[in-house]
Order: structure tokens, then C-alpha cells, then sequence
């Protein structure tokens, strides 16, 4: 008799051991870019390009074209990268060098 209740005791706690890890298995959602990473609502650190942080340590920057390579030639101030623009288009910034006259280029 108290072989079954042995028994029925093992079986409930393999039961309970199976529901509860069947609960914590979350699908693994797989992040391959910077704006897939801010959208599930991951930390982004406030540095210049921006860069998201996922739970596993994996680091996305943000895309912001060439801009760091042309840094010491033309500096725009707006419109600023992944900015939505709107009309009239308007752009500022400064340009290094002879190559323009009063603002003609």
C-alpha cells in the first residue's frame, strides 16, 4: 500500500516539475537590428549613434549612415539622421573648406 502512495507522490511531482518548466519556456524571439531591438522594449543607451542593449548582451547601434566619416567636412545640424522630414524641406549645418561661395555649392 504504501508503494502506491510512493508512487502517486513521484507521479505528482513529475507532473508539477513538467508544468512549470512547460510556463517558463518562452519562445526565444530572435533580434537582428537596432530598430528590432528598441521595439521589444530593450534598454538604449544615450551615446552617439545610439546603441540597444538585449537581455543576452548583444549590442545594436543604430544606423546613421556616414555621417561620423564626413564629421570633419560637412556638419549638419538638421535635418538630423532617421528624422522624418517634412516640406518645406529646410537643412542647416556647416561646411570646412573653399569648394563653396555664400551658401552655393
Amino acid at each position: 500500500m504504501k508503494k502506491i502512495y510512493y508512487f502517486v507522490i513521484l507521479v505528482i511531482i513529475a507532473l508539477f516539475v513538467y508544468w512549470n518548466n512547460m510556463i517558463d519556456d518562452k519562445p526565444d524571439i530572435i533580434v537582428t537590428s537596432f530598430d528590432e531591438c528598441v521595439a521589444q522594449g530593450n534598454d538604449v543607451m544615450e551615446s552617439y549613434p545610439r546603441q540597444c542593449r538585449t537581455a543576452n548582451d548583444e549590442t545594436f547601434v543604430e544606423d546613421i549612415g556616414n555621417e561620423l566619416e564626413k564629421l570633419d567636412q560637412i556638419m549638419i545640424s538638421m535635418p538630423r539622421p532617421n528624422q522624418l522630414v517634412e516640406s518645406p524641406l529646410v537643412i542647416k549645418g556647416d561646411a570646412r573648406g573653399n569648394w563653396f561661395f555664400e551658401g552655393d555649392f
